[in-house]
This record gives C-alpha cells, sequence and structure tokens, in this order.
C-alpha cells in the first residue's frame, strides 16, 4: 500500500522515533539504547537506525536499497559499510537477549528482524499483554548456537595439541 510505501522511505530521526518493543527487547532510539533479559546495550546512531527501520516493518523483509534510504539518506555506501553494522546490531542484540531475537538475512532480498515464538510469548508474558501477534519464528535451535559449539570446538583443540606438545617435550 502507499502508506507502507512512505513508512519505508521515511529518513529515520532518532530524537523523534518513539521506544518500541521487539520480543524481550525494549529499543529506546532516542538514547540509543537496547534492554533485554541479559542486560542493556549502547548502539552507534547508524546500528540504532538500521534496528528502527528493521523494528517499524513487523517483521517484513527491508532490502538494502531501503535500508540506504532511510539510514544512509540515499548516499552511496558499499556493502562493507552495511554488513558492518549489520554485524554490530547481531552483536548488539545478542548481547541482551541471546539467541531471542535475530536479524535475518535472505539472500539477494534483505534482512528482516524476528524474534523467536518464545521470546515473543516472554515479552507478551511479561508485559501482561494478551497474545499479540507473533513475529516470525527464528530457524533452529542448532543453527542458533552454532557459534558456540565452534568456540568450544577450537577451544578443546587448543588444549589438546597443548597437551601434546608438553606430552612430547617430556619424552625427548
Amino acid at each position: 500500500t502507499d502508506e507502507e510505501i512512505d513508512a519505508r522511505s521515511k529518513r529515520i530521526d532518532l530524537a523523534h522515533e518513539p521506544d518500541f518493543a521487539v520480543g524481550p527487547i525494549q529499543v529506546q532510539p532516542s538514547l540509543r539504547k537496547i534492554t533485554g533479559l541479559c542486560g542493556e546495550a549502547m548502539l552507534e546512531p547508524k546500528v540504532m537506525q538500521v534496528l528502527v527501520a528493521l523494528g517499524s516493518t513487523g517483521g517484513t523483509i527491508l532490502s538494502r536499497d531501503d535500508l540506504i534510504e532511510r539510514c544512509w539518506e540515499g548516499r552511496v555506501v558499499g556493502d562493507t559499510s552495511i554488513n558492518r553494522v549489520i554485524s554490530l546490531l547481531r552483536s548488539g542484540i545478542k548481547t541482551v537477549a541471546g539467541d531471542d531475537v535475530k536479524v535475518e538475512n535472505v539472500p539477494k532480498v534483505g534482512y528482516r528482524l524476528i524474534a523467536t515464538e518464545h521470546a515473543t510469548e516472554a515479552a507478551s508474558a511479561q508485559s501482561g499483554a494478551a497474545n499479540d501477534e507473533p513475529r516470525p519464528a527464528a530457524k533452529s535451535a542448532a543453527e542458533s548456537s552454532g557459534a558456540g559449539k565452534r568456540i568450544y570446538t577450537w577451544v578443546a583443540g587448543g588444549v589438546i595439541a597443548i597437551a601434546a606438545l608438553v606430552a612430547a617435550f617430556f619424552v625427548m
């Protein structure tokens, strides 16, 4: 509709954006602060603009061009700039909400902000609200915990390598 197109093309001014929630995360754009069950984080202005843009769509996808129009005021920016901001946003969200809220990349299309069903239910229960319109669910728990498993694998591999070096030193 025309309203959706207007909303997508509106420049984001953090000073005038209202506070909102995404799953368990409370977003305060004017303060550049996000607060969740795991703590709070301050975001860079551009990162907060992207969060506001993604949060205002109700889980629908925003293309890179939509983000450039709303957050970079239509200036020409490279993929590296967008990737950096998305990475910082993901880190900030993970800090305050763990795996309950994610920025999903839809290849060749764009990005969307999603809250797991568990996070949406917990946030609704916390606020005492009736069953709000749920956000799209995140992928699977196995996919969301992959980074943690990789870290443990690297640590275990490092411990084994050090043990092998120590053993080889004493055998000599």
